[in-house]
């Protein structure tokens, strides 16, 4: 973690000069707290773009929690999607919990839908990992877009 200006200026000079033409870098504040989603959409050969939602971060891979849609999708079914998930608890506040702000977490899902539709042909993969939800809104920390050519 980063606790000075000095600190962050001294860590972004080590990446440009790691990156070849790169003098540029994106620097955000540390994340605590929330629940840790997985949003992603890739082009099924038979049924075009899926979406699947599920726990994210280390959850995915320790619980494989995930729910799969044929795009596009309604509000109602991200919602429902959401309510499917074993670890929808976490969500709903869970032992003593926050409750995650619902609202927030699936406008950000179908943001990522519908900007993986927007994408067409050219669309491989978008995936959020991990869509952050706090108490009060949503938020990507990580994301990869993959197109074709």
């Amino acid at each position: 973690r980063l606790q000075t200006a000095a600190a962050v200026n001294e860590a972004f000079d080590r990446v440009v000069r790691a990156v070849p033409g790169g003098n540029q870098a994106l620097v955000s504040p540390m994340r605590q707290g929330g629940v840790e989603l997985l949003v992603g959409v890739t082009r099924d050969p038979t049924f075009g773009p899926v979406l699947t939602v599920g726990l994210g971060g280390i959850w995915v891979e320790i619980l494989h929690d995930a729910q799969i849609r044929v795009l596009p999708v309604s509000r109602e079914t991200v919602v429902e999607m959401l309510h499917a998930l074993r670890g929808f608890a976490l969500l709903a506040g869970a032992r003593g919990g926050l409750r995650a702000d619902l609202d927030a977490v699936v406008d950000a899902i179908l943001s990522v839908a519908d900007g993986a539709l927007a994408l067409g042909e050219r669309l491989d993969a978008v995936e959020v990992n991990p869509l952050l939800a706090f108490e009060h809104g949503a938020e990507a920390l990580d994301a990869l877009v993959i197109t074709r050519e």
